[in-house]
Formats: structure tokens, C-alpha cells, sequence
């Protein structure tokens, strides 16, 4: 298994070695991850990619956007955005942790119901 890096520069460089020439959708150029406000680093979830720590990156402008993706991910049970997960974030080139997570509750403009009829209640369903 090979060493976590330890540092922004670390994660750089050994993203780039692991990855080399090949891709994958909207990798960024070198240039680009150096330059970015927030990056972060992903891992594809999976016994299987514990060993191999093929980090991919996403860069954004503001930790909001990643914060969006969260939001998203809690809100459905299966699809891609719980492929990956959030390895590291750096803003600036410096560590940043999620600190909380608050969900905020508001009324549904659909205001449907299940309602259950008398006699599956007597039928035990």
C-alpha cells in the first residue's frame, strides 16, 4: 500500500505521478490545481482503492460548492455521488476539516400524505 502524503504539495505531486498521462472527466492540469482557491482530493469507495490511493480532484472557488455536494449526497441513497469520498480539502493550499454538518428542516410545498386505510391497519400491514 503506498504512503498518504502529508502535505498540499505532496498530494500535488503524487496525484501526478499516480495518474500520469492518463485521465479521467475534468481532470485539471497542473497549473490549475496549484492555482485553485479549494481542491479536493476524492476517493473512489471500495476495499480495492484503499490500496491503490488514486486520489482524483475537483476544484472549486468557495468551500460552499463542496458543501453543495454534501447536501446532495445525504439527500439520495444510491447514485454517483456516493461513488467517492472526501479525502482532503485544502483552501488555499492549507488543510481544512469539516467542522459540522446542520441540517436545516422547511416545509414541502407538496403537502401529500400516506394515508393507510382502516382495514390494512386491522390486517396488520
Amino acid at each position: 500500500m503506498l504512503d498518504v502524503p502529508k502535505t498540499f504539495m505532496d498530494y500535488v505531486q503524487f496525484h501526478e505521478r499516480v495518474w500520469g498521462n492518463e485521465q479521467y472527466p475534468n481532470r485539471p492540469q497542473l497549473q490549475e490545481i496549484l492555482d485553485a482557491s479549494v481542491v479536493v482530493f476524492w476517493q473512489d469507495i471500495g476495499m480495492e482503492n484503499l490500496q491503490n490511493r488514486r486520489f482524483q480532484v475537483t476544484l472549486h472557488d468557495q468551500l460552499d460548492e463542496v458543501e453543495v455536494f454534501i447536501s446532495k449526497a445525504l439527500q439520495r441513497s444510491h447514485n454517483d455521488y456516493l461513488e467517492k469520498r472526501i479525502h482532503r480539502v485544502y483552501k488555499n493550499s492549507v488543510r481544512v476539516n469539516i467542522k459540522h454538518i446542520r441540517i436545516e428542516f422547511e416545509e414541502s410545498d407538496s403537502q401529500e400524505t400516506l394515508v393507510h386505510k382502516k382495514e390494512d391497519d386491522d390486517n396488520g400491514a
